[in-house]
């Protein structure tokens, strides 16, 4: 694996929360409302269109909820 360890490992059921902010260029993760520092800042982020993904791994079910408010804590 390359690259530094970001976030933490879970097992089960999770609520794992995903802010871009494409005015600023920031990627942001939060797992169960644990808000975990900036992941990715570039000016790239910045350039559009941005296309979504999700990749799951072994016998997974997955919900997508979008346009929530955003939580305090994120970078703004």
């Amino acid at each position: 694996m390359n690259g530094e360890k970001y976030g933490k490992k879970f097992k089960g059921t999770a609520i794992v929360g995903v802010y871009l902010n494409m005015d600023e260029g920031v990627l942001q993760f939060s797992l169960n409302s644990e808000i975990f520092p900036k992941a990715f800042v570039s000016n790239d982020l910045k350039e559009g269109p941005i296309y979504p993904a999700i990749s799951l791994l072994r016998h997974t079910t997955v919900s997508l909820i979008s346009g929530k408010t955003i939580p305090s804590g994120f970078a703004k």
